[in-house]
């Protein structure tokens, strides 16, 4: 049985600070590399991404061990960085009430793929609404630190929860 792991980008794997051995002694992750993204913001300027290969891989690699790995980040709009950079793979959930959706879209996603007893992951910074978790007591949920993204420790976390 697989089991769907939802992910958002920002805030989880792309990392918002740029001190470097800060983010190793914080995430337990090295191999950290900085990019520009093709995707752009309302200025025009390319958004920078703080990536780790370490992070990425131990990520991916919860496929092995039964994940079904989805996308939930406004980045389905420009895929192509999130795959390249990750080497994640993943299909994207796009808003179901289309590019404009704002507010508690992604929760609503889930709402609408799973019921009270599914088992699924939730990873994400900020669109998690408080005690949405209490209305799916068999999954898990993870809010990372948007400054530094998903530790060592949460890896390991979501590691033990899929092997159950």
């Amino acid at each position: 049985m697989t089991i769907p792991v939802y992910v958002d980008f920002d805030g989880v794997l792309n990392s918002f600070s740029r001190d470097v051995q800060r983010l190793e002694a914080r995430t337990g992750f090295g191999e950290w590399f900085e990019v520009s993204s093709r995707h752009t913001d309302d200025a025009g300027e390319p958004y920078p991404l703080m990536l780790s290969s370490d992070r990425n891989a131990a990520v991916g690699r919860w496929t092995a061990l039964g994940a079904s790995m989805h996308w939930l980040t406004t980045w389905w709009e420009a895929p192509a960085d999130v795959v390249e950079h990750t080497g994640i793979d993943a299909p994207f959930v796009a808003p179901p009430d289309g590019p404009e959706a704002t507010g508690a879209w992604k929760s609503r996603c889930i709402e609408a793929r799973h019921q009270a007893d599914d088992r699924f992951v939730w990873i994400d910074d900020d669109a998690v609404p408080k005690g949405f978790g209490r209305a799916f007591p068999n999954s898990l949920i993870l809010r990372p630190s948007d400054r530094f993204g998903l530790f060592a420790r949460d890896v390991e976390q979501v590691v033990r929860y899929l092997r159950r």
